[in-house]
């Protein structure tokens, strides 16, 4: 009994000898309960304790990847081919799942060693790539989900601007009245602490694209009293099924919110992996439903937004479906914020009027960019999460995965012989990514081309 009161009392002095040390600290605790036996205190008052629970996490996940994309899939099974579609769905889908499920694992072994540091996602990322392979996977997630919050508050300005303009505006300064209001939100939820008090904007935003899926699938549904329209089965060249996978493989984009998630569970190791699978389950199953369903119902009509096939004859299904979209961009946006915040705020010292400081700055900067006044900015911006979603979601697991297993077992080698199997699997996965992400950035590339020449004419 005196050797525990003497460690319980060595402990307390270590725990005092290292206080907080970041500004995401002073507004979000992130200590691990079973490691270290503390609160952390910000104003005299208790921390926030980890209460995502699996759902909530689920929610998160889904309001990640389900959402604007969900338009272009008819399209995209229109251009590949049902069958060929589908099965590609359930591949990426399947192979998406997996590499969140991996990179929930790597929290696993960080948190075997049960040190306070194995709990943040920057310093397992730097023990398994060191501190520029930290930074760059840091950079690549936060720059994706900041360009993906940029380019859903300029389509939340621009529908609402030609839905309602404000009276005496011009269309420029009804967009921009409109981003000030998503901004306002966005900026008012920055402020919660962390995604344990997110899980509400995770849950609204999925059920908002859920609506959205089935309007489509009833303006479908009712297309197919006009008869069996017209599909193509296979697919209709080789360029137009290369374009649909690299569609395919930026819908699922759960893996760049996995990390600030996973810091906030209540119980990681028992809820993170069974909410991956349960959130790419979810979405891929409804991907399927709404491509095929869709395809058949509008067939080879389907435009590449698909809303827009509904426009000239269920115009009131449009409006339902423009206005949660609108539901589900703000509601997303927030989530994406909360992961660059966290990110950035994990570097910085750890005073309140810093953390405000960079709140408040991250969601201006949004908020100035979303208000550029160019033509084809929006073009520029989407190619950002385009070509980074692929790299985020597919590529960064695997090489922190296996940088981790190097530390374990004290060599590249010896990890790999550990598994070969599944090493080998994730260096055909990473392959197969870069040439998506590289055949889809050179498609927003062209495309932005396009524009700029017909913005010249």
């Amino acid at each position: 009994r005196v050797v525990q009161n003497i460690g319980q009392e060595f402990e307390s002095a270590q725990a005092a000898m290292h206080p907080v040390t970041s500004a995401r600290d002073v507004v979000a605790c992130d200590l691990e309960a079973d490691c270290v036996k503390t609160d952390c205190v910000k104003n005299g008052e208790t921390g926030p304790v980890h209460s995502v629970t699996r759902f909530g996490a689920t929610m998160e996940l889904v309001v990640t990847q389900l959402g604007t994309g969900v338009l272009l899939l008819p399209f995209c099974f229109s251009q590949a081919g049902i069958i060929p579609s589908v099965l590609l769905v359930i591949v990426v889908g399947a192979t998406a799942s997996s590499r969140a499920a991996l990179l929930a694992e790597c929290f696993d072994i960080a948190e075997a060693k049960c040190s306070l540091k194995s709990l943040s996602f920057i310093d397992v990322a730097r023990s398994a790539l060191g501190k520029c392979g930290e930074i760059a996977v840091s950079f690549s997630m936060s720059g994706t989900l900041f360009s993906a919050a940029l380019a859903f508050v300029i389509l939340w300005g621009q529908l609402l601007a030609s839905l309602h303009p404000w009276q005496g505006l011009t269309l420029f300064w009804s967009e921009v009245a409109w981003k000030a209001i998503a901004t306002i939100f966005i900026l008012a939820t920055s402020f919660m602490k962390g995604m344990s008090e997110m899980q509400w904007v995770g849950t609204v935003g999925t059920l908002a694209t859920l609506f959205v899926i089935a309007v489509i699938i009833s303006a479908a549904i009712t297309n197919f009293d006009d008869g069996v329209h017209q599909v193509s089965w296979a697919p209709r060249s080789g360029s137009a099924l290369l374009g649909s996978i690299t569609t395919f493989c930026y819908s699922y984009g759960a893996t760049m919110t996995l990390p600030t998630i996973a810091q906030d569970m209540q119980d990681r190791a028992k809820d993170l992996k069974p909410a991956v699978y349960h959130s790419h389950a979810l979405s891929t199953g409804l991907y399927v439903l709404i491509g095929v369903v869709a395809y058949l119902g509008f067939g080879d009509d389907v435009q590449k937004d698909v809303l827009d096939t509904l426009r000239p004859g269920h115009k009131a299904l449009w409006l339902c479906g423009v206005g949660f979209i609108l539901l589900h961009l703000v509601m997303a946006a927030p989530v994406f914020v909360q992961v660059v915040i966290g990110s950035v705020e994990e570097r910085l010292p750890a005073r309140a009027w810093i953390a405000v400081t960079c709140r408040v700055a991250i969601v201006s900067a949004i908020f100035l960019l979303a208000c550029a006044p160019i033509t084809i900015f929006a073009d520029f911006v989407a190619i950002v999460p385009a070509t980074g979603v692929t790299l985020n979601c597919f590529m960064w697991p695997a090489l922190i995965y296996l940088g981790l297993m190097r530390n374990l077992h004290g060599g590249f080698k010896l990890a790999v012989r550990e598994a070969p199997g599944k090493f080998l699997f994730d260096a055909i996965v990473m392959v197969l990514a870069i040439s998506a992400m590289v055949l889809g950035t050179k498609a927003g590339i062209q495309h932005l081309i396009v524009d700029l020449r017909e913005a010249s004419h």
